[in-house]
Order: C-alpha cells, then sequence, then structure tokens
C-alpha cells in the first residue's frame, strides 16, 4: 500500500510502524522486501511506537531515519485503579493467545508454585486460535479449578486491579501497550527479556522473566519474583506513578503531529 501511494505521486507520507515482523517466510520476504526497496527511492516519512521497532525496522527492511513516537493512552483511566499489592493471590495474562505470545508458559509457571500456595488462583484474558489448546492444558493441570479464562475483557484497568502479578512471556513486541497499562495499576510485572520492555520498565531485571524460550531460565526468574515479591510490588507501585507523562496521549498526539508539520 506505501508503494502504491507512492507511485501515485503522493509526496511525504506518513508511515507509522506498529510491529517487528515483515514477512513470515523466504518467499514472502523476495517480493516484499523488494517493494520496500523501491519504497526507498521516495521520499516519506516513518514513526516508530519504540526504539525497539525502528531499530528492527532499520536493520530488516531500510537504513532510514526514522522518528519515535511512544504509543498513547488513556493513561488516567489506569492511574485511577493504581493501588499497592501486599499479598499474591491472583497471577493474571491479558492479550492474545497466539503463537508466540507464550501463553503455554504462563499455565506452566502457575503449575510451578500453585501447590505451596492453595489460595492462588491464574487469570487469563484474551482470545486466539490457541484457546481450545490453552484449555485443554489447564484441563490437564492438578490446579485446573484456579484456572479462569475470562475471554475478551471490556475494562482492562479493572481487571489489573484485581491482580496481583502479571506474567506476559511474549516472543516478540514492538512495544508492549499490557505490560504499560499493568505497571500503571502499579501491578508488577515480570515479561520476558525484550527490548522494548527495557524502554517501558527502564530495564530493571526484577521486572525480566529472561528469554521465554529458556524454561529454566524463566522458571528460575519467575520463582525469584514470587520469593520477593513484596519488593517487586513496591516497585511496580513506584515505577506506574511515574510513568503517566511519558505515556500521556496528550505527549504522544504532539509528537505525531509534529511528524505532520
Amino acid at each position: 500500500m506505501l508503494l502504491l501511494t507512492l507511485l501515485a505521486g503522493v509526496r511525504q507520507p506518513v508511515y507509522h510502524i506498529h510491529g517487528t515482523k515483515y514477512w513470515k517466510s523466504a518467499r514472502e520476504r523476495i517480493y516484499l522486501k523488494t517493494a520496500w526497496l523501491l519504497c526507498g527511492l521516495f521520499p516519506f516519512r516513518v514513526v516508530a511506537n519504540s526504539a525497539h521497532s525502528a531499530a528492527v525496522f532499520r536493520k530488516r527492511v531500510l537504513r532510514k531515519k526514522l522518528n519515535i513516537v511512544y504509543n498513547g493512552f488513556d493513561v488516567d483511566s489506569f492511574l485511577a485503579k493504581r493501588h499497592r499489592r501486599t499479598e499474591l493471590r491472583r497471577l493474571a495474562y491479558i492479550g492474545r493467545f497466539h503463537t508466540g505470545k507464550n501463553v503455554d508458559l504462563t499455565i506452566r509457571l502457575f503449575n510451578e508454585i500453585a501447590g505451596q500456595q492453595p489460595q492462588l488462583e491464574l487469570h487469563l484474558a484474551g482470545t486466539g486460535n490457541l484457546l481450545g489448546a490453552l484449555e485443554a492444558q489447564a484441563a490437564e493441570s492438578p490446579f485446573r479449578d484456579r484456572i479462569k479464562f475470562h475471554g475478551w475483557v471490556q475494562d482492562m484497568a479493572a481487571f489489573y486491579a484485581g491482580a496481583d502479578l502479571f506474567i506476559f512471556p511474549s516472543a516478540h513486541e514492538s512495544f508492549g501497550n499490557v505490560v504499560l497499562e499493568a505497571l500503571l495499576t502499579g501491578l508488577p510485572v515480570l515479561a520476558s527479556n525484550i527490548p522494548a520492555f527495557d524502554e517501558i520498565h527502564g530495564g530493571d531485571p526484577a521486572f525480566s522473566l529472561g528469554d521465554p524460550a529458556n524454561y529454566a531460565e524463566a522458571r528460575e526468574r519467575f520463582l525469584t519474583g514470587v520469593a520477593h515479591f513484596p519488593e517487586l510490588a513496591e516497585k511496580a507501585y513506584a515505577l506506574g506513578g511515574q510513568l503517566g507523562p511519558q505515556f500521556s496521549m496528550e505527549k504522544h498526539l504532539a509528537g505525531i503531529g509534529r511528524m505532520y508539520d
């Protein structure tokens, strides 16, 4: 679509990046990479939603100057739910049930500690083509009566507010809206070691699960986070209060506005 727009004579369009995957196979790469190289012959502007997505674009697609404008949020609705977590009773995941999100890892991690913590529950919110497989995995758990599937959640801020620890082991993200939203409510987060997440929480290793492809590492970091839950919760609460101005809708729209000036 960008190439057709440029060939039609439009000059200086603004292209917004909200992902890090540009093709799904070697065959797709041949014609899509060619299309991108042709786009590079024309003037257009690119805005990325994180330094990470910008770096991926420059490495895989075009070595082009990019502007970074973080996603904007109605931060007030999440900050209104901000509170300190004092006890670990509800693990949570919210997001798509698709390959690469590693939701199955969340269920495995819950099983690691559910036997020692009979009050602990796992709450999964979202939809996707892996729902059936995840429900089957949960049904095989000895703690299946404490694993809840919520489907599509309308009030995400309320869902975060009702949780005590958020697990997000995704393998690929250009930004990670849910990580930011969770922290804005003061919810402790354990997420995979994606550079975009470091841009949100500042690279504090306390919030990292490490590489989700390495289950031993993820398990160790998860157990460490659980063992030091009060400290993790306090860090999340303090950080949530700092993130609002950085990711407000006002700041986002001002950055986008400068692109169109």
